[in-house]
């Protein structure tokens, strides 16, 4: 299943309201508290407030989830092993 599919302009209308009005996303009750942790980081709307990638790619439910323990992450997003 695609990400991307038809909306019409209200549906549209409606998510992007709730991008700017809504703290964050709903997160499900039943993600674990490491996810929860990960993805309250990622959904910071203030930049300051959110880390940046580097810091994303060490968090503890990305390392444990990613499924190569033995590769530094950020090469995977910059090309070069920053660690």
């Amino acid at each position: 299943m695609s990400l991307y599919y038809d909306m019409d302009a209200n549906t549209l209308r409606t998510v992007m309201f709730r991008i700017v009005e809504d703290t964050e996303p709903p997160i499900p009750e039943t993600v674990s508290p490491l996810l929860d942790d990960f993805l309250r980081q990622c959904f910071q709307k203030d930049p300051a407030s959110r880390p940046d990638a580097e810091k994303l790619c060490e968090h503890e439910w990305l390392k444990k989830n990613w499924g190569f323990p033995n590769v530094c992450l950020s090469s995977a997003f910059v090309g070069t092993c920053v660690c």
